[in-house]
């Protein structure tokens, strides 16, 4: 089935707020919850208010309820970077997101729901679980995007978070110790610890994206302070990786870019994605890369309707259809949207022709 359907959740501007930035998104049967900061003043990174606002859909991502805040920064607080995952084996979901205290520390929560998005707890503070090998780290950010949860081998169930660390604005860039790491659960969120293990020191890493591909391996791409992406792999469900090397998919944006594997569905068993912007001197143009062999290497590239696609950042999900739809949050001409491409559509019958 061949479909691109696009669906407006948010316009800058609007509502008194300045930009909408740095989006999450998760789906499970026909539900689709977009997550995304509310950003107030100049809608600066830092030293302004953000809220935490939500869209729910329970068509698809075909229509969405009124965007409502989830946690209110009162005015004064920058609530940051929304992280969203869904446990299919319990169906809760977990909202991860930081309160940035100008560019120098952070405070990191966790907030979930039990129906689907429609309710969620109080927030609680996992800040000292995530910082217990992160000394003399001050400042975590979560994602930016979505978590995994494994599916198959000996952690079946695991729920992963990317999250990146560095030492507080203030220190000279090169001794900030950029790095990213992985928080995770293996018992359904009731604990959260974080991966010993530190990535992407030497090519100062930051944002990341994680995915399972269909042999069960990890792969993890890194954003650097460069125009290109790294890559690493794990075959331990996510303990120890691969050290981080260049993707052989060409300069881009220096900009957040989403990363899913289409792992599961029927036909497309080894088919992963990747959007990002294209244009390296500003952030316009989305497109959307996609490899055939599970991530080793990206052969094919669909453009999106071409534009301004500021803030730049995306997300992607994979909708539990039929005919498989990959749902993707971006922007062009002011609007955030949240568009239903189907797979048929991306490759153009490319993976098809592959087989």
């Amino acid at each position: 089935m061949w479909e691109y359907m696009e669906t407006a959740l948010w316009r800058q501007g609007d509502n008194g707020v300045s930009l909408y930035h740095v989006f999450g998104a998760v789906a499970f049967g026909l539900t689709v919850l977009a997550f995304g900061e509310a950003r107030y003043g100049r809608g600066a990174d830092c030293g302004e208010p953000h809220d935490i606002v939500m869209r729910r859909s329970e068509d698809g991502g075909r229509s969405f309820e009124p965007s409502v805040t989830l946690v209110s920064s009162l005015g004064k607080h920058c609530l940051s970077n929304p992280v969203p995952i869904h446990d299919s084996q319990t169906g809760k979901t977990f909202l991860f997101y930081n309160d940035n205290e100008y560019n120098r520390r952070t405070d990191c929560y966790i907030i979930e729901s039990v129906d689907g998005g429609k309710t969620w707890s109080s927030p609680v503070d996992i800040t000292a679980d995530l910082c217990k090998y992160s000394e003399p780290l001050e400042f975590h950010l979560f994602g930016p995007g979505h978590g995994i949860q494994l599916h198959g081998g000996a952690h079946d169930g695991r729920l992963i978070i990317p999250v990146w660390h560095r030492r507080e604005i203030d220190v000279p860039l090169q001794k900030r110790t950029y790095c990213v790491s992985l928080v995770m659960s293996d018992d359904h969120g009731k604990t959260w610890f974080q991966a010993a293990a530190f990535t992407g020191q030497a090519c100062r890493a930051n944002e990341s994206r994680v995915a399972q591909t269909s042999d069960g391996s990890l792969l993890w791409t890194l954003r650097t302070t460069g125009t290109s992406r790294y890559a690493c792999r794990s075959a331990d469900d996510g303990i120890t990786w691969t050290e981080p090397i260049p993707m052989a998919i060409g300069p881009a944006n220096i900009c957040d870019a989403s990363l899913v594997s289409v792992a599961g569905k029927d036909g497309y068993e080894d088919l992963v994605i990747l959007s990002r912007i294209s244009r390296i001197e500003r952030r316009e143009n989305m497109e959307l890369l996609y490899s055939l062999d599970g991530g080793r290497s990206f052969t094919g590239r669909m453009l999106l309707p071409p534009g301004d696609a500021m803030p730049g950042y995306s997300d992607m999900v994979v909708l539990a259809e039929e005919t498989p739809v990959l749902g993707l949050i971006h922007s062009r001409s002011n609007h955030v949207l949240f568009s239903r491409i189907s797979l048929q559509t991306l490759t153009g019958g490319a993976y098809e022709n592959a087989k």
